[in-house]
């Protein structure tokens, strides 16, 4: 049985990315959600979520 399709615009689904990125900051020290958003594209270590656009 397929999950079903959650639009990437659901506010959950926002919540979700930033606490997978917080708990992937405190696990393994990645930058946070608002360090990979808040930065300048040329200046991220690498590309950020999708969702960063929302």
């Amino acid at each position: 049985m397929p999950l079903p399709q959650i639009p990437l615009d659901d506010p959950r689904v926002l919540a979700l990315a930033k606490a997978r990125q917080q708990l992937a900051h405190e696990g393994a020290l990645c930058p946070t959600w608002e360090e990979l958003t808040m930065a300048a594209p040329s200046t991220r270590p690498f590309p950020a979520s999708p969702y960063s656009g929302l």
